[in-house]
């Protein structure tokens, strides 16, 4: 063997040791950080909604407030959305507003301060993780701000099982039907005085949106 050889074999060998110690130790880390996250059947917190296509629960503290979604039974748990309230007296909200399939629609209330709220509404998928959001407003509160009302108030909000979502809009005495797809593309279906379509009257099958307007329902397809 020549000379230097052995050095350089022991020098390999000893290399080719540490990196599978080091792809060992990467490996079972991985493995050990998996088996942490918890499995959706046994994330913990108060259960919004429970049923075989989705699992939604909110957990929190005086300060900030979480949702997190998955898929029963062990589908991921993912983290879709939260509100805060900087007052640290827990007056935010979290709410389900709608859910279809593994889609569902929620309601994020945060208190700015003392003065004031803002509401931020989004929708998620639990088996994607794909969001889209679809409202946002002021909402003024305490002294100096009574009777200010929102500028714009969500009348009816109605999701399918695909992750589109129609909602009537009320703003300046204005009532919108408005119809959004999952990649966050929206259009107004109708508009007119708000006494003339009553938000209750929205409704949607399968990909068509139906609502009542001046006593005559009509529709249109998402």
């Amino acid at each position: 063997m020549p000379r230097g050889t052995s050095t350089n074999v022991r020098w390999i060998a000893a290399t080719l040791t540490a990196s599978a110690v080091l792809v060992s130790a990467t490996t079972f880390a991985g493995r050990a950080d998996a088996a942490s996250r918890p499995r959706c059947a046994n994330v913990k917190g108060r259960r919004l909604v429970s049923n075989r296509a989705i699992k939604v629960v909110e957990h929190g503290d005086e300060s900030k407030g979480f949702v997190d979604v998955c898929v029963p039974p062990n589908g991921r748990v993912r983290l879709a959305g939260s509100a805060y309230d900087a007052t640290i007296q827990r007056l935010y909200s979290i709410k389900v507003i709608a859910v279809a399939g593994t889609w569902v629609a929620l309601d994020l209330t945060s208190v700015v301060d003392f003065h004031g709220s803002e509401e931020m509404d989004e929708v998620f998928d639990a088996k994607s993780g794909s969001s889209y959001g679809f409202f946002d407003a002021a909402i003024p509160e305490g002294q100096g701000f009574e009777g200010i009302a929102p500028t714009a108030v969500l009348g009816s909000v109605v999701l399918n099982r695909f992750g589109q979502l129609a909602s009537a809009l009320i703003e300046e005495g204005k009532c919108r039907i408005v119809g959004i797809e999952p990649t966050g593309k929206r259009r107004v279906l109708d508009s007119a005085p708000e006494a003339q379509i009553p938000p209750s009257s929205l409704k949607l099958q399968g990909h068509t949106v139906q609502w009542v307007d001046a006593g005559s329902t009509r529709s249109a397809t998402l």
